[in-house]
């Protein structure tokens, strides 16, 4: 055994359903499919952070929220297999914002960006 709990719905031996699964690496409150994060769900990753949204096929799709403990900073917004995607917000750990576009986990597109000391950036990235 590896250490790994899982409580919830099972379907013969397969996760399905609402439930819980802890390991050393995360913590994933929310509904599975065949054994994998599929639908509403919460998943805390160790070191790293917390995502709150809907899971496709294992990885964040459609709006979520994620909120990095390690860099200090948060997103809301958009996402497509895993990676920012579309139309979001992100405050960084200065307090600087950013709204507006991304595309593959990268500012893309238009967006304004406010800087703490003042300054904006308002246009193509």
């Amino acid at each position: 055994a590896n250490g790994d709990i899982y409580k919830g719905y099972l379907k013969g031996t397969d996760k399905h359903g609402l439930g819980t699964s802890i390991s050393k690496f995360y913590i994933y409150v929310g509904n599975f499919v065949n054994n994998i994060m599929n639908g509403k769900g919460t998943l805390t990753r160790v070191g790293e952070g917390t995502y709150d949204g809907k899971f496709v096929l294992g990885l964040l799709n459609s709006r979520g929220k994620f909120y990095n403990t390690e860099l200090n900073n948060h997103y809301e917004g958009d996402w497509r297999d895993g990676k920012k995607h579309g139309r979001g917000r992100e405050t960084l750990s200065d307090g600087s914002v950013y709204e507006g576009e991304f595309n593959d986990d990268f500012r893309s597109g238009f967006g304004v960006c406010v800087y703490v000391c003042g300054g904006m950036y308002n246009g193509e990235w």
